[in-house]
C-alpha cells in the first residue's frame, strides 16, 4: 500500500475575477483540483484525504488557490505541516509583471 499519494485533475475551466492594482480584470483559468492520501498505517485502511484547488490562467500562472493549508502550503513553498490540518486557505493573485 502506499503511504502518500498526489493526483491532480482538471475539473474544467472557469472565469476568474483578479483585483489588480490596475483594476478589476476576469482571466479565463484552468481549474484543477489536487488531492494528498496519506496512510499512516499501511496495514489500516484508514486515509487522511487533502484537497485544494488552483487556478492557472495562460502566460501569468497560478492566479487564485483555496483548500487544505496544509496541501496549499506544499504548492506555494511554505512546506509541510500537518500539525493543522484544518485549516483552509484562499490565496489570490494581487498583482504580476511579465518580463
Amino acid at each position: 500500500a502506499t503511504i502518500v499519494d498526489v493526483s491532480a485533475l482538471v475539473v474544467g475551466t472557469e472565469s476568474i475575477a483578479l483585483n489588480l492594482p490596475s483594476g478589476l480584470t476576469n482571466k479565463d483559468a484552468v481549474k484543477i483540483k489536487f488531492t494528498l492520501t496519506l496512510r499512516l498505517n499501511p496495514l489500516s485502511a484508514v486515509v487522511q484525504t487533502y484537497t485544494a484547488f488552483v487556478w492557472l490562467v495562460q502566460d501569468i500562472g497560478p492566479a487564485k488557490w483555496e483548500g487544505c493549508g496544509t496541501l496549499v502550503n506544499v504548492f506555494t513553498g511554505l512546506g509541510i505541516d500537518f500539525a493543522d490540518t484544518t485549516t483552509v486557505v484562499s490565496q489570490s493573485l494581487i498583482d504580476y509583471n511579465i518580463k
